[in-house]
């Protein structure tokens, strides 16, 4: 077991995150404009020859995974639809959530000085379980929503939009979202079902690829509140179970540990914006935006890019090739920059 502490310059690798809000103004951004619309084989290294017509008919646009033939209980609406992000509240008084691990994605933002939010992402709005606690939108929650061609569920608004963003919202009157509903409270609001087949999430890795370091046993992230996220690494499963500051974090239908095998820390502005302690985040990226990328034991260093609000996330490695991630679900947390020093563990479970 190893466990210290140094300086961020001197370990990037390392991943308990002392989070710093500062009042700066945002950075320029700029950085490599890289199509995720492109045929997916390109992203295939292992094989999968999968064209851009069939992807969305055999994988799942959010994990790479192939979907199983008796999942699809909708037929082929189903595996074509859009995908789906929902504003969940994650403060303690909270818990447990309802449907969050069925979640192929989730953000985890910190929203004000004192707590974070969950945006989870599901594949489809024709297969949505029932979700609690949907909370308020925030503009961070859906410039990162926007990126997926999702529809945007939440439960009333905080503040006012202060960007552009492309984006189909449902506004629910109660913190409960009904799956089976959804898809038709969609379709009275004339909101699109399709999906976007030019879309995914990550460029899939149709193999097992393992970052450079071994020593992601561990990975615990300090949002700088109340609240901080750790995970620990099953090598028999090849996953990180997600715990709730070091208790198991549950979803309260299903009984079901959260479970991820891509984790990714992406670091950008953060700024305190009222008296409140409510939070802006820039999630633009940029090049000056790094971060990391933990799976299968390992970790890596890395950046990520979004040429706008509406763009997909381009993930690139050290030497600024593009990044391909394992096929799987994963946990996003976003965090402030300012960061000085950072803590790793090589334990497992």
């Amino acid at each position: 077991m190893f466990y210290g502490a140094i300086m961020k310059k001197f370990l990037p690798f390392a991943l308990i995150i002392l989070f710093i809000f500062t009042l700066s103004g945002c950075a320029e951004i700029s950085g490599p404009v890289v199509s995720f619309s492109e045929d997916v084989s390109s992203y295939n290294m292992n094989g999968d020859t999968t064209s851009s017509s069939e992807y969305i008919s055999k994988r799942n646009i959010l994990t790479g995974e192939r979907i199983v033939a008796n999942m699809d209980s909708a037929g082929d609406g189903y595996r074509a639809s859009r995908p789906v992000s929902v504003v969940i509240d994650n403060n303690e008084a909270d818990l447990p959530q309802s449907g969050i691990s069925a979640a192929d994605i989730i953000f985890e933002i910190p929203v004000k000085q004192d707590s974070t939010a969950l945006l989870a992402i599901y594949q489809s709005i024709h297969n949505m379980p029932d979700i609690s606690n949907v909370c308020a939108e925030r503009d961070s929650l859906k410039q990162i929503a926007a990126g997926f061609d999702s529809v945007y569920l939440y439960n009333g608004a905080y503040g006012s939009s202060v960007f552009d963003a492309e984006i189909d919202g449902i506004c629910l009157d109660s913190a409960l979202a009904s799956g089976k509903a959804l898809p038709e409270l969609a379709r009275e609001k004339g909101i699109r079902l399709e999906l976007n087949t030019s879309k995914r999430a990550f460029p899939f890795y149709y193999g097992t690829y393992s970052p450079a370091s071994t020593d992601a046993g561990e990975v615990k992230i300090d949002f700088g509140t109340e609240i901080y996220a750790n995970f620990k690494y099953v090598p028999e499963e090849g996953i990180y179970y997600k715990f709730y500051k070091d208790e198991e974090h549950i979803d309260g239908d299903t009984n079901v540990q959260l479970s991820f095998t891509n984790i990714f820390i992406f670091e950008t502005e953060i700024h305190t914006i009222d008296a409140d302690g409510n939070n802006w985040l820039d999630f633009r990226g940029g090049t000056r935006y790094n971060g990391f990328y933990v799976s299968k034991g390992g970790q890596q260093r890395i950046s990520w890019y979004k040429a706008d609000e509406n763009a997909d996330i381009e993930l690139f490695d050290e030497n600024g090739e593009r990044l391909t991630v394992n096929t799987g679900k994963s946990y996003v947390a976003v965090v402030s920059k300012e960061l000085d020093t950072y803590y790793v563990t090589d334990d497992e479970a």
